[in-house]
């Protein structure tokens, strides 16, 4: 009887070693998993912040320069239709 006893322990050390052999394998592997995809994660939202950024300050500045040739064009409408009303009423 204690050669089964002393078998029994031995095979609960084996099957104990090997199931924690298991989880750290589990817990390294998903923790190597988690670092990796949070850095991905964190470069993607970097990236689409920045192109984000470029888009918006583009956009911007395309209305910007729309409205200042707007304002240049009526600008010079004016100027000219005061050219022309000046020249008339000089005529």
């Amino acid at each position: 009887m204690p050669f089964v006893n002393v078998r029994s322990k031995l095979l609960h050390r084996i099957i104990l070693t090997a199931s924690l052999i298991v989880v750290v394998s589990f817990a390294v592997f998903s923790a190597t998993i988690y670092v990796l995809e949070r850095q991905d994660l964190q470069d993607n939202v970097a990236r689409t912040l920045a192109t984000t950024g470029n888009n918006v300050a583009s956009g911007t500045g395309n209305w910007f320069q729309g409205r200042l040739l707007m304002a240049k064009q009526a600008a010079d409408a004016i100027g000219t239709s005061r050219d022309s009303l000046g020249r008339r009423l000089i005529s």
